[in-house]
């Protein structure tokens, strides 16, 4: 067997397969095995299992994980230098010829024990914007700039790539927006469901319920529309769960729509609850590139998302969706009443999402990454 015909091992390491970046980790592992079947072996290491599904043994070659997330207060420092511990021995028994390291904790424990011709760091979010959140902001930026200035990163939009080279000095930092499986999610889509819920007409949201994802404000926007039509049919439905749920909670009895706005949790398959929506709002204070927006255009649904860095990139500047400014739940109420009272406009939008959604296939992703992990591999970046 010649050298280059030879498998490339790659290495996929993530906290866990929750959320978005759990979504564009499935991705990439079965587009690389769909597009260039032979080529590679693809191995994910995991810290906890949160969101590994019994499938996820077809989708990658093996899988190791340690079952515990680190914690997000002072034992987290603690923990920092166990979990290097434990990565550095899979990392000696395996080998691989590039890793893929998903997110600023694995990051950072990446650079400091993997040399810089065998690892590619990725964010996916803004993480200047991210850290104004963080109690550890200052070291933790300190920390990234120090380790991440030679380092290959890929961003999830442009505005991450600028971000990387504006706030942390990255020499080296590329962009790929995500793609998705449209296939995969036209058939997810058609699955029954079985809540009484959606026999009614309504609007969506989905994400983590953080404070990122901020369903404060969407949940205030609403009670705007409402206030404006007493008539309005739509109710408010919310995927997803999250150490907020309390607090929006309450928020809910205090403005007194509990009989108009429901968090339905965690879903194993989203699509067809959000096949069957009105319309789709983003209502995030930061985000990179989240899947769910491109899943949402991907099914033609309308939109409605805040404008934060990467919005503007994925729905060209407000030619595919309404775009809005965080935390102003006026003019996100403003928007949401506007377009339900305008059914035409919904049906222009709903042809403009799936116009857009082509854009981010699976195949586009998986090629670009395919350039990255040749190139890496073979002396080329």
């Amino acid at each position: 067997m010649r050298l280059k015909d030879k498998k490339i091992r790659i290495l996929i390491a993530i906290p866990n397969l929750y959320g978005g970046t759990g979504v564009f980790c499935r991705n990439l592992a079965k587009g690389l095995k769909k597009y260039f079947y032979h080529k590679y072996e693809i191995i994910l290491l995991i810290f906890d299992n949160t969101g590994l599904l019994e499938k996820d043994k077809e989708i990658f070659d093996s899988i190791y994980s340690k079952n515990k997330y680190p914690h997000k207060d002072i034992r987290r420092i603690i923990e920092f230098f166990l979990y290097i511990q434990w990565v550095k021995k899979i990392l000696k028994n395996l080998n691989p010829d590039i890793v893929l390291s998903i997110g600023t904790y694995l990051n950072i424990i990446m650079s400091l024990i993997i040399k810089k011709n065998k690892l590619i760091l990725t964010e996916h979010d803004v993480p200047s914007v991210r850290l104004n959140y963080s109690s550890y902001k200052y070291i933790i930026k300190l920390i990234m700039k120090f380790l991440y200035r030679d380092k290959l990163i890929i961003g999830v939009s442009k505005k991450v790539k600028e971000d990387l080279k504006k706030n942390f000095k990255v020499k080296n930092a590329k962009f790929i927006y995500y793609g998705v499986d449209k296939e995969e999610i036209y058939i997810l889509s058609e699955e029954a469901i079985n809540e009484d819920i959606i026999n009614k007409p309504y609007i969506i949201s989905i994400g983590r319920l953080t404070t990122q994802k901020d369903f404060l404000t969407l949940i205030k926007a609403y009670l705007i529309t409402l206030n404006k039509n007493k008539e309005i049919k739509e109710n408010l439905i919310i995927i997803g769960d999250g150490e907020d749920k309390q607090k929006i909670l309450k928020l809910i009895r205090e403005l007194n729509l509990s009989d108009r706005v429901f968090l339905l949790g965690y879903k194993q398959n989203p699509y067809p609850y959000l096949k069957k929506a009105r319309l789709f709002v983003l209502p995030s204070i930061w985000e990179g590139c989240p899947t769910v927006l491109i899943e949402a255009l991907v099914l033609g649904i309308p939109i409605i998302s805040t404008n934060w860095l990467g919005a503007s990139e994925i729905l060209d500047n407000g030619k595919y969706g309404i775009l809005v400014p965080p935390k102003n739940h006026k003019k996100m109420g403003e928007e949401i009443f506007n377009l339900l009272n305008h059914p035409e406009m919904l049906e222009v939008l709903k042809k403009e999402s799936r116009e857009r959604g082509n854009f981010f296939s699976l195949q586009r992703m998986v090629n670009s990454y395919n350039e990255v992990f040749e190139n890496l591999k073979y002396g080329k970046n």
